[in-house]
């Protein structure tokens, strides 16, 4: 079994499927969230422990502001889970 197909990762994967809603919403001039619920990419590749740590107390930053009650989806990113 194959669940992948090569070329097509503006839909294959989700950060693309998510930049592809984007702009076909953009283009259309409906806003993405009136149809998407929020979404959001964390990039947390670091070159360095200081960068680590930079990213991450964004992050905490970020989690407090959103209501304590708030129910996330959380997925692993691009090129996890692959054996």
């Amino acid at each position: 079994m194959y669940n992948h197909i090569d070329g097509i990762n503006v839909i294959a994967t989700k950060s693309g499927l998510f930049m592809t809603l984007r702009d076909f919403y953009k283009e259309r001039g409906v806003r993405l969230f009136d149809v998407v619920p929020d979404t959001y990419m964390i990039n947390v590749e670091c070159k360095s422990p200081a960068e680590f740590e930079k990213k991450d107390r964004q992050l905490e930053e970020f989690m407090r502001s959103v209501p304590y009650d708030s129910i996330w989806i959380l997925k692993p990113g691009e090129n996890t889970n692959r054996g």
